[in-house]
């Protein structure tokens, strides 16, 4: 039986740890890592990387929090039949993609296939981490419990001065069968 062990894999990383750093100290940069709650930054650059990391991270941190509650009242709506509010408040990416008729249209066809929310678990989450002028995408996706069914949920929010609005939201089964379920995005 071939030998499996924590240690395999790493020394894998540290390879790709190791190849990243000398091909970027090649190239004239450095290395900015961050592993949990620990920054790493080697390089010959006077930036201080340590600080960049600490605001990138703080920033994406405080970006998700704000899309949280944005998924919260996104919810609210759907439960209360505010599908034009919905579309009003989206970002204009959205409403050059989807007209207003076709947004309260899958609203109305997911509240009457899926019933009112009733749980949401947010699963995980994914921001680009930009400068403080730059505008930030957040993705998260959750697992949402409705009154007739539980569904995946991926939300895209583009945020700007702390303000999420909406730019793509996508719903999947889990456990309603595929032909009974009619909405999948807007």
């Amino acid at each position: 039986m071939p030998k499996t062990d924590a240690g395999s894999c790493l020394g894998c990383l540290g390879n790709l740890v190791i190849l990243t750093f000398f091909g970027s100290m090649f190239f004239g940069g450095g290395v900015v890592m961050r592993v949990g709650g620990l920054g790493f930054s080697l390089g010959r650059d006077p930036i201080d990387y340590q600080n960049i990391i600490n605001y990138h991270w703080a920033d994406l941190e405080n970006n998700k929090k704000v899309t949280e509650e944005a998924v919260k009242k996104l919810h609210t709506q759907l439960n209360q039949g505010q599908c034009q509010d919905i579309f009003d408040q989206a970002s204009e990416i959205l409403k050059k993609n989807q007209s207003k008729s076709q947004v309260t249209s899958f609203c109305q066809n997911l509240t009457l296939n899926l019933g009112t929310q009733k749980s949401s678990q947010l699963t995980d989450w994914w921001g680009q981490p930009t400068d403080k002028d730059s505008e930030k995408y957040i993705l998260t996706r959750y697992i949402t419990t409705f009154s007739k069914a539980s569904v995946r949920e991926t939300f895209v929010w583009l945020v700007k001065d702390s303000k999420p609005e909406l730019v793509n939201y996508e719903i999947s089964p889990i456990t309603m069968p595929v032909q009974q379920f009619v909405p999948s995005k807007i």
